[in-house]
């Protein structure tokens, strides 16, 4: 028998629980402790995915195992003080477990849950702890349902006292199917793992692929609407990205797939798609200046650092306007008229959104075509590539790698698991290169341009020009680092073990690589 064992049962038969536990053991000790917290998680339920919870009391927080509820990590704070990212919390170790679990994503109020938590010690005649009970009632404040937890811990040595403490409750448990929190939260309707920005579709090979690409751009749709209001309330900079990569899958999409949807549909979707991603350009570049403001300092000598100080107080303002400007977008009808066209279109039936040229094509043959296609380019463009290729050579490359990258992620149910994960891996370590090159090129550009615009006005604004030109140096440095491991990291993805991948999820006749 494991060491742990996991139980629910009804709440009306607590005490019996407990009576039952002492009459089998010669000696009890036992403590029990009523407290009420916060149940806190990000919108994703980040750390609910990682097994855990964060529990905030007055003035401590609290991350505990989600099945077992133990302890992980505490912090005792001011009781006035509220912490709303992992970097708000002082150093800790419940912070570098949170930082861990939620990166950029913001805490956020769950429930307010009420437990009371009787510890049972089971001792034997020399009064030794030979098994443990941990006996739960869990209820919410705004609720009345209770749900009833009991795990039973082994001691070390005593594994017939353990076997004992299960023995004696057994008419009244049943195994936990689930954490005890989980199952509260499901009885009154909140489920903290029901968001997924991933398309998690499971296709059918034969079915029409005019049927299949409506289900995907509905499905990356509802992903943008249920991202919209975080974006307006701007509770963090996940929900606006996870909001343009839903976007931005829609339009790759539309664009591999030529001759599936008519071109009439294609082009008003495209249409309303382009409006919906360029409205958000400028906040998610402003976004990411602001994510990266430690990563930056870093990058400078600790007496230069503070003269980055003027550069992020005009991306802040800058940011404010921006985020002003997508709230009166999103708030604006033609906003809501977009998208409820986008909606309206992916309802139609299959026969008004096809093309006289797909001809009833499956969708296993389109995905096959567009996938085998879009590689056959991505490695064409890619040994081009040489040392003295400009930015935007590598620039497209990445456009290439992001195209394959969500082909792959749409499609993935039609092909081997294995196959599929070991090519999505390949690809974004060429992807994640590429990206973080051009993401240097477009930050050096912004800030040549801050740089061009400071005034030489005192030393605090040569202290503000020598920090933007440092950090435009080291930008350009990393860049050029990238540059030349461009070639070992595509060499990589250009491997005869990738082509045969490909060519058995296409059963394409492809070259492989000499």
């Amino acid at each position: 028998m494991p060491s742990e064992a996991n139980f629910t049962f009804d709440s009306a038969n607590h005490e019996a629980l407990a009576q039952a536990l002492q009459s089998r053991f010669d000696h009890v000790r036992q403590t029990e402790e009523r407290v009420e917290f916060d149940l806190l998680d990000t919108f994703d339920g980040r750390i609910f995915g990682a097994g855990a919870i964060l529990a905030k009391r007055s003035d401590r927080y609290i991350l505990e195992a989600l099945m077992s509820g133990q302890p992980i990590a505490a912090l005792s704070v001011s009781r006035r003080v509220s912490f709303r990212f992992a970097g708000d919390f002082p150093a800790s170790p419940l912070a570098d477990n949170l930082s861990a679990l939620i990166k950029m994503r913001a805490l956020l109020p769950i429930a307010h849950v009420r437990r009371t938590r009787r510890v049972m010690g089971l001792l034997n005649a020399d009064q030794k702890t030979v098994a443990r009970a941990v006996i739960d009632l869990y209820s919410l404040a705004e609720a009345d349902e209770t749900i009833g937890a009991c795990q039973l811990l082994a001691v070390k040595g005593y594994p017939k006292a353990h076997q004992a403490a299960c023995e004696a409750v057994a008419d009244l448990v049943l195994p936990a199917q689930q954490p005890p929190i989980k199952a509260l939260l499901a009885q009154n309707g909140t489920a903290l793992d029901s968001y997924s920005k991933k398309i998690d579709l499971v296709l059918d090979p034969q079915a029409s692929a005019t049927e299949t690409i409506r289900l995907i751009l509905a499905r990356l749709l509802t992903i943008m609407q249920v991202n919209q209001a975080g974006i307006i309330e701007d509770i963090d900079t996940e929900f606006l990205h996870d909001f343009r990569v839903a976007s931005r899958k829609s339009r790759s999409l539309l664009s591999q797939v030529k001759g599936v949807l008519s071109p009439e549909v294609s082009s008003e979707l495209q249409g309303h798609l382009k409006q919906l991603g360029r409205m958000t350009n400028n906040l998610r570049d402003l976004d990411v200046y602001l994510l990266k403001k430690k990563h930056y300092a870093g990058m400078l000598p600790v007496w230069l650092q503070p003269g980055l100080v003027p550069l992020f107080r005009s991306i802040q303002r800058r940011r404010r306007a921006a985020y002003l400007q997508v709230c009166r977008n999103m708030t604006n009808p033609e906003f809501e008229k977009a998208l409820a066209t986008i909606r309206a279109i992916t309802e139609r039936d299959p026969a008004e959104l096809n093309a006289k040229a797909d001809d009833g094509q499956s969708t296993l043959s389109v995905a096959q075509m567009v996938i085998a296609k879009t590689f056959r380019k991505l490695i064409k463009k890619g040994r081009r590539i040489t040392a003295q290729s400009p930015d935007e050579a590598l620039h497209k490359l990445r456009i290439d790698c992001k195209k394959m990258r969500y082909l792959l992620e749409f499609f993935d149910s039609l092909f081997p698991s294995e196959t599929m994960t070991g090519l999505i891996k390949s690809l974004k370590n060429l992807q994640t290169l590429l990206g973080d090159f051009n993401d240097l090129s477009v930050q050096q550009t912004f800030l040549k341009t801050h740089l061009e615009a400071i005034r030489p006005t005192g030393a605090s604004a040569t202290l503000h020009t020598a920090a933007t030109g440092g950090l435009i140096s080291q930008l350009h440095q990393q860049q050029q680092r990238l540059r030349q491991a461009f070639f070992a990291v595509f060499d990589q993805f250009d491997d005869t073990t990738v082509h045969r991948k490909f060519e058995t999820i296409c059963q394409s006749t492809s070259k492989e690589k000499h």
